[in-house]
């Protein structure tokens, strides 16, 4: 399963695992996921979460008020909460059912959302984000920019010009293009276009 995951949906497990272990937590649980998502910089839940005003001090001082914590910390890397592992399928299966052959930080949230009944689930709650509104904003930011559609990829990176470029690996080699219209042919005025009704009529009889 996590060989669909993006390089930084790698990191922020591992980033999860230094949450815990710095909070002296022998396991990785769905509010370490969320502390390691508000810890990298590169993906897409950062953005979703700061666009929601979820800092990670905040998260910290949930954890630790509702879980507890140890300065002493551990040493050894802990395994994941059935609950964790429960996120990253559904982040997995979020992936597949937007027709992604990856799984980013995006989809890595959309999984701690799904899993309700986690403890970063409720976390985000009290602070305000609510489900719905999450999905929402991961799905308007996965919908811009630049979607590495190969596994390991990188995240999508929103683009200013209001265009959308996608790399895709088509019999092993990859193709990139760029779809969309800009900003700046937005703002060109467009005629209308007014079929005659001669062509109209002929084009409705062809289709009988």
């Amino acid at each position: 399963m996590h060989d669909r995951f993006t390089e930084s949906a790698r990191r922020v497990v591992a980033l999860a695992d230094e949450e815990g272990r710095s909070l002296g937590h022998n396991y990785i649980g769905t509010e370490h996921l969320l502390l390691g998502l508000l810890g990298e910089q590169k993906g897409v839940a950062v953005r979703v979460l700061k666009a929601l005003s979820i800092a990670t001090d905040r998260v910290r001082e949930q954890v630790v008020r509702i879980v507890g914590g140890d300065e002493a910390g551990i040493g050894d890397r802990g395994p994941l909460t059935p609950r964790a592992r429960g996120a990253l399928g559904i982040a997995s299966e979020e992936g597949l059912r937007l027709g992604h052959d990856h799984a980013g930080t995006g989809h890595v949230l959309l999984g701690l959302v799904g899993e309700s009944e986690g403890i970063a689930a409720l976390f985000l709650c009290r602070l305000g984000a609510e489900s719905e509104r999450i999905r929402r904003e991961v799905m308007r930011a996965l919908g811009h920019g630049l979607r590495e559609m190969t596994l390991g990829g990188t995240e999508p990176a929103i683009d200013p010009s209001g265009t959308a470029t996608f790399r895709v690996r088509i019999e092993g080699r990859m193709i990139q293009a760029c779809c969309g219209v800009t900003h700046e042919e937005r703002a060109i005025p467009q005629p209308p276009r007014v079929e005659p009704l001669f062509e109209r009529r002929q084009r409705q009889r062809r289709s009988r």
